[in-house]
């Protein structure tokens, strides 16, 4: 079935849901509510400014009034505490005639800023038409509001030929229920139990091809030798000689690892993972100076302009004294500069190339590229990495990651792709975190603004860039406007994904030579920003973080050994999500913190509070590959069925990459 066959799906709603990435009804039926409301647990009416599930009685006939070119609906009602209260519905004159006097109702919504003993609504449901505990919330699409998409959604969903890799056989001895339910249970779960069994279901649909295509097939084949590098203890000699400190003895076992690969008789496919600040760059460094040394070219591959840009310029820096020549190839290059850089890649001129996906476009061509260096892996798919790699003749590959991942889940993500792990920092960082509750905040922020007087850098993160149904003063674009009285206009400075990468680039380079002294981003400098003077970093609402992303923002500071400090500003919290957050307080290791993740996150993780509604976390639980593991060796395939999961988990394989961050 098409989603035009979908009812209600005209020209301009399927331009809509094309814009936000969903084009058939397979991708609609994976559009997952970005909460739920819970119903479970409603609250009492209070001053809190607090967004919240109030379950009350209509007292009052509700009567529209009309102000200043706008209306509101308005009447008197009572909560399970028999508080009296006003509630409010803007720009909603139907409610007039929805709402009914001695019925209850559901209200989500807040406290009225401005008038007291006063509800603001912006979801009402009837108590007696309320199927199940939870409601799905989904994000707005176009004119999609979360009502129409979930009619929509579960249209698509009667209508699905759901076709599932687990058999009915191993469905049952698994005690898991059919990929049906679990969609169906999924966006309209009546209980969080509902919920947990429909997850773990989806989950390990998604892991059975990886896990078939981890027995069937390696992920990363290998190559017979075609390079031969000469010299390599006498080149790594020379290297060390060009650093201004000693490599760490994580770092030397990493190169000793890579030695022995590119010594061998097959290519080198090989992944490093290090902590934040841990070095892995250096060890990257000496792959693409050995690569040059012997005659060769070597390619270091980055998600963003921002982090290719930091490679260009500390590879520069390393090497300013051996004459290697280093060129940037980036998409916002002008013409005549990209030719020229194209030019010389061809004729080998360019000896080192960084730079983004520009890299694998078929315009590049490489005179002999025998080294590939590709930098926050998770970020490219399968398909990008193997066109890079065929730029040259059995080129030797070394993927790097700054995300911990126990080694169970590694070898669940890559096959059998050799592993080298960095743990030690050069040097001991000096981090200390802190949860701040809500009362103390004034006094910190006045703490931070002496901090910034006195030569800090500070990172305010935000988890959205806009607004957001439930924390619209906590996105990245109201806390600057907020914190430019605090600081100052001329000292703050505003980092989102919407930017286009020159002004990017031109903010970031304002934050880092000191020009700015705040700098207000949303996770777009979670990865490979390098500011080593930066001290301080704000997070808000950190309950809306996986650990992973917790930890990687926190490895923004203290990269130069400097005391420093995270300040975590929670806005309501449930007891798991507070216990996780108590644990990220209090250890600094990136492998303690994905070893806790992988043990305690459970089937979905369902966490939140139910002031502010639950928050779903989608992302795939490597916690149940061992189960899809276990299925996919017991379940007997033919060839043309083989090729069918195959092809299934080359599709979806980059996607579970980044899926499968932990958090």
């Amino acid at each position: 079935m098409e989603l035009k066959e979908l009812k209600g799906i005209g020209k301009t709603r399927l331009a809509q849901l094309a814009d936000a990435g969903i084009f058939d009804c397979f991708d609609l039926i994976n559009f997952f509510p970005k909460k739920y409301y819970d119903f479970s647990y409603p609250c009492s009416f209070e001053e809190d400014n607090l967004s919240k599930i109030v379950l009350a009685e209509v007292l009052t006939e509700p009567k529209v009034v009309r102000f200043k070119g706008m209306n509101y609906a308005i009447c008197k009602a009572k909560d399970q505490k028999n508080n009296i209260f006003n509630v409010i519905w803007y720009n909603q004159p139907y409610i007039k005639s929805a709402i009914k006097i001695g019925l209850s109702y559901y209200l989500y919504g807040k406290n009225s800023p401005k008038k007291k003993n006063t509800f603001v609504v912006s979801l009402t449901k009837e108590k007696s038409k309320v199927n199940g505990s939870l409601l799905p919330v989904y994000k707005k699409i176009g004119s999609f509001g979360s009502q129409n998409m979930s009619a929509l959604i579960q249209q698509a969903i009667d209508d699905y030929d759901f076709v599932s890799v687990v058999d009915g056989e191993q469905e049952t001895k698994h005690n898991l229920i059919d990929l049906k339910s679990a969609y169906q249970k999924v966006h309209m779960p009546k209980s969080q139990s509902d919920f947990e069994k429909a997850k773990v279901r989806i989950d390990v649909e998604k892991l059975v091809p990886l896990a078939m295509k981890n027995i069937y097939q390696t992920i990363y084949a290998t190559e017979n030798r075609l390079t031969r590098y000469n010299d390599i203890e006498v080149i790594y000699q020379q290297f060390l000689k060009l650093l201004p400190y000693t490599l760490t003895d994580d770092q030397q076992r990493a190169i000793a690892d890579i030695i022995k690969d590119l010594s061998g008789a097959k290519s080198m496919n090989r992944l490093l993972q290090g902590e934040v600040g841990s070095g892995k760059t250096m060890v990257a460094f000496f792959c693409l100076y050995l690569a040059v040394k012997n005659g060769f070219q070597g390619a270091i591959i980055a998600p963003t302009e921002i982090l290719a840009s930091q490679h260009y310029a500390n590879l520069q820096k390393t090497l300013s004294q051996t004459g290697i020549h280093v060129v940037m190839l980036a998409s916002s290059l002008k013409a005549a500069e990209k030719r020229e850089i194209l030019r010389q890649i061809k004729l080998g001129v360019a000896q080192i190339v960084v730079g983004t996906h520009a890299i694998i476009s078929d315009a590049v061509e490489f005179k002999n590229l025998s080294m590939a260096v590709i930098d926050e892996q998770h970020r490219f798919g399968v398909v990008q990495r193997a066109k890079l790699a065929s730029k040259g003749t059995a080129v030797d590959t070394l993927v790097m990651s700054a995300t911990p991942i126990p080694r169970s889940m590694a070898l669940a993500l890559y096959g059998n792709l050799n592993l080298s792990i960095i743990k030690r920092c050069p040097f001991a960082k000096d981090i200390t975190t802190n949860i701040v509750p809500r009362q103390k905040q004034p006094e910190m922020w006045q703490y931070l603004r002496e901090k910034a007087e006195q030569g800090s850098k500070i990172f305010v993160v935000c988890s959205n860039i806009d607004t957001d149904d439930d924390d619209e003063n906590l996105s990245a674009t109201n806390v600057h406007k907020q914190l430019c009285n605090l600081f100052g206009k001329d000292k703050i400075s505003l980092v989102h994904g919407r930017l286009d990468k020159a002004s990017a680039i031109k903010t970031m380079n304002e934050f880092a030579t000191g020009e700015k002294s705040v700098l207000v981003a949303t996770t777009v400098i979670e990865v490979g920003v390098d500011v080593p003077e930066a001290d301080i970093i704000v997070i808000m609402s950190p309950e809306k973080f996986g650990l992973a992303t917790l930890h990687q923002l926190r490895g923004r500071i203290g990269r130069n050994g400097a005391k420093s400090y995270c300040f975590c500003l929670s806005h309501g919290m449930s007891l798991s999500s507070a216990e996780r957050l108590m644990f990220f307080r209090d250890h600094n290791s990136g492998f303690d913190i994905a070893e806790y993740d992988y043990k305690n996150r459970g089937a979905g993780d369902i966490y939140g509070t139910s002031q502010h509604g639950i928050s779903a976390d989608f992302s795939v639980n490597l916690a149940n590959y061992d189960l899809a593991l276990e299925i996919a060796t017991a379940t007997s395939l033919n060839k043309e069925k083989r090729e069918y999961i195959l092809q299934i988990a080359d599709k979806t394989y980059s996607r579970l990459c980044n899926d499968i961050v932990l958090n």
